[in-house]
């Protein structure tokens, strides 16, 4: 499993019908019938349509996520709290005053009464409030003295501008989101664990330079509270998503990109709260994490795949002080408590686990036919038993192949060694929508796969069949866009048609391919379009063989300018000629269509010209330019009912005027 970036998503029309889908893991999604998830059988992995799926069938989850991706060393306050203010300024504040001056610092900071002075006063000195103090130094490009500089709230306590994000960091953040909540001004953790409390006190002295008032408290039990009066401390946790209650509670976005030893530290807090630990000869090893919020719940099970630890998720109900259930985050794999108790660090605990032969499984299941296995290895008697079960534990199976004595090729190697989990379907619920939802189809550069919904599921991209789909319905009549990555026409064809295995007549339903990539011109490189090709309809088996693809236009390095080829100049292009079919003007007269493409690309040089001319680009944002167009048809309309024509030189005037007088209003 890697990461690679989200380019974007297609909205598609509101549909009635839903599939829910749940696993034995606990794992769930909510998905359209024709949208894909992975299955498995005989060693191959391959997508299946939810529609298709029974309760049984094999979905493949990640059983690792990418960790260290966005391992910060600290979280800079002075980006991330708002409202309050900065100690130790003042030396940052001098050097942007030598700058641009008194006078203009003052400005620049809002002040009304008095001057920048004003917080340099001995006898009635007030901080700078830290949305000033960011904007001096943005605009005379100072750097703040992190070091020095503190985040300070009226009279509270400080804490560094520059907060470091080390493991005790993260063991402390564990621990609030596990035991801890706050007020207005303060942070108090509870925990009846001597252990606890003492490693709590030594992290908010050094962390926070506080010495936390600790006081007895009664209500189900004895416990120790923990407080640390700190606000910015408070703003920061409030900031990062923490959650106030324990039913709000969320691990902060910024943990999952850590290192490992980072995450298994924030862990080590986590399960000193609300974790879990037993043990017995029969059942093996068992770890749990009991919450109330689900998100927690949630985000814990995709941090665990981060540190290659597929856990399952419980929903229990209760009664008594609380009617809202519990949420268990439970895994008993051996090696994946192992993992945990030889990197976390179990205070309430002495761990012991119990060491189990490795076995059949009841999830994480090999399925196949006892005909496909025998091609790949042989069974050596102590194996024989596979042929009648047709299935086994993926641990099982990787023993067995890695066994010399059973002579497996490399196919089954590699599919043993695969970092995925095979769960089962559970349950599938049709939810059907009065009303409808608008469904979304995510872009995934490169792999065209991505994770999502409850505990982390692997879906297949079907982005290209969807956008494929709303080109043969006609998507209300409008335009249809996609971005595929191909270099050629060609690319794009064997792209869709090949890996995303959308079928050859509907690949026709494209009109028009564009091509652009970055250029080197001169020292620098710049995007450009390369290429604008048009799919024709008549071929049958490959566009290349059978001419399917035309140019329109095509890129002149030399010039740096996209020029029109001989077919478009020559009116050879069906797809013109279609729209061209609908307008009297353009019917049978391909220079008045040559006329009217010069005259919209015109418009869009004026409009850029003008909006770098006045340094107005607001002029180029998507709503200006879709007034700009309105009004161009208007024009166009007006004239061609005034003169009985489409006049050029007219309409171009008409839209200029329009524009100069729009210009002036801002």
């Amino acid at each position: 499993m890697k990461l690679s970036r989200l380019n974007g998503f297609v909205k598609h029309p509101k549909r009635k019908k839903l599939l829910r889908v749940k696993t034995r893991t606990g794992r769930e999604i909510t998905v359209t019938p024709d949208h894909s998830l992975f299955t498995s059988h005989n060693f191959k992995i391959f997508p299946i349509e939810c529609k298709d799926l029974n309760i049984g069938s094999k979905v493949v989850l990640p059983a690792k996520l990418p960790c260290g991706y966005n391992d910060i060393d600290n979280l800079n306050l002075l980006d991330t709290l708002d409202n309050v203010r900065v100690e130790n300024f003042e030396n940052d504040v001098k050097r942007v005053i030598s700058k641009i001056g008194w006078k203009k610092t003052t400005e620049e900071c809002g002040i009304k009464c008095g001057d920048i002075y004003n917080y340099y006063r001995r006898n009635q000195r007030t901080n700078i409030p830290l949305i000033s103090f960011n904007k001096l130094m943005l605009i005379t490009n100072e750097k703040p003295s992190f070091e020095s500089l503190r985040i300070k709230n009226g009279t509270s306590n400080t804490l560094k501008a520059l907060l470091p994000v080390n493991e005790d960091f993260c063991r402390f953040l564990g621990y609030f989101i596990s035991e801890g909540y706050y007020s207005q001004s303060s942070v108090k953790i509870s925990n009846n664990n001597k252990n606890i409390v003492s490693d709590v006190i030594k992290l908010s002295q050094s962390l926070f330079g506080i010495d936390p008032y600790v006081r007895e408290t009664k209500g189900l039990g004895i416990s120790k509270q923990i407080c640390i009066s700190n606000s910015p401390l408070v703003k920061l946790l409030e900031k990062l998503g923490c959650g106030r209650k324990s039913t709000e509670k969320r691990i902060p976005s910024f943990v999952f990109g850590l290192s490992e030893s980072k995450i298994y530290s924030f862990l080590s807090g986590l399960y000193a709260g609300d974790g879990n630990f037993t043990s017995s000869a029969s059942s093996g090893s068992s770890i749990r994490y009991y919450t109330t919020s689900f998100d927690l719940a949630d985000d814990l099970m995709y941090l665990l795949l981060h540190v290659g630890i597929v856990a399952r998720l419980l929903r229990q109900s209760r009664n008594g002080l609380s009617n809202k259930p519990i949420y268990i985050v439970e895994f008993k794999g051996k090696k994946y408590v192992k993992t945990f108790i030889d990197n976390v660090d179990f205070v309430k605990y002495q761990v012991e686990t119990i060491e189990r032969s490795v076995s059949h499984s009841s999830l994480d299941n090999v399925s196949y036919d006892a005909e496909e296995l025998e091609k790949h290895l042989k069974l050596i008697r102590c194996y024989r038993h596979l042929r009648k079960y047709k299935s086994c534990g993926k641990e099982f199976f990787k023993k067995i192949v890695f066994d010399d004595r059973t002579n497996a090729d490399t196919f089954v190697k590699t599919f043993a060694n695969g970092e995925f989990y095979l769960d089962e379907v559970k349950e599938i619920r049709e939810i059907n929508l009065e009303d409808g939802e608008y469904v979304y189809d995510l872009s995934v550069d490169f792999m065209q796969n991505f994770v999502g919904g409850t505990g982390g599921l692997i879906l297949h991209n079907t982005e290209a069949k969807a956008l494929y789909e709303a080109m043969r319905i006609g998507a209300l009549a409008n335009l249809v866009a996609g971005t595929i990555h191909g270099a050629s026409p060609y690319a794009v064809y064997d792209r869709v048609v090949n890996d995303l295995e959308v079928p050859k007549t509907s690949f026709k339903a494209t009109d028009i391919i564009v091509i652009s990539n970055p250029v080197k011109t001169g020292m620098r490189k710049q995007r450009r379009v390369l290429q604008i090709a048009e799919v024709r309809k008549h071929w049958n088996d490959d566009p290349i063989r059978e001419n399917g693809f035309v140019d329109l236009m095509k890129y002149d390095v030399k010039e740096d300018v996209l020029k029109p080829t001989d077919a478009l100049l020559n009116g050879d292009s069906d797809v013109l000629k279609s729209i061209a079919s609908n307008v009297k003007e353009f019917v049978g007269n391909w220079d008045a269509i040559l006329d009217n493409i010069q005259l919209r690309a015109d418009v869009k040089r004026v409009l850029v010209e003008t909006a770098n001319k006045t340094k107005n680009f607001r002029l180029l944002e998507a709503d200006f330019v879709v007034r700009s167009n309105d009004i161009f048809h208007q024009i166009m309309d007006n004239v061609g009912e005034e003169v009985g024509s489409l006049d050029n030189k007219r309409i171009m005037f008409e839209w200029q005027d329009w524009l100069k007088k729009e210009v002036k209003k801002f």
